[in-house]
């Protein structure tokens, strides 16, 4: 039997193609296993990696009992909570930006001037 993946993707994190940060994410779906192997079904690969082309960190997930089942899954619902707010920061950080550059292009321009006014 093919192993079959819940989740399988390996993604480069900038759009330049020398800078080599990634995200590697593994997880396989044991769903079709035996029931009686559990060696397969217990231990299934679970990887989560992640790097920002200098350094690279990778977390472990133990689905091997209930214990380690809460533990990776309350491990990643935080990871998951910090980065969607640190997300939702740098777009309105990214907008904060953006507004300033505007009002300061627009304070360099020369005022219009009023209607029936010289030129």
């Amino acid at each position: 039997m093919a192993t079959k993946y819940r989740v399988r993707k390996r993604l480069f994190l900038n759009r330049a193609k020398d800078m080599p940060a990634y995200v590697i994410a593994i997880v396989e779906d044991t769903s079709a296993y035996d029931d009686k192997d559990d060696k397969c079904w217990n231990y299934g690969t679970i990887e989560l990696r992640i790097s920002d082309c200098v350094r690279s960190v990778s977390f472990d997930f133990y689905m091997s009992d209930r214990e380690s089942r809460s533990a990776s899954l309350y491990k990643i619902r935080r990871l998951a909570s910090v980065i969607n707010e640190v997300k939702d920061a740098l777009e309105r950080e990214a907008e904060s930006i953006e507004a300033r550059e505007k009002r300061i292009k627009e304070k360099g321009k020369p005022a219009p001037k009023a209607k029936g006014q010289a030129a």
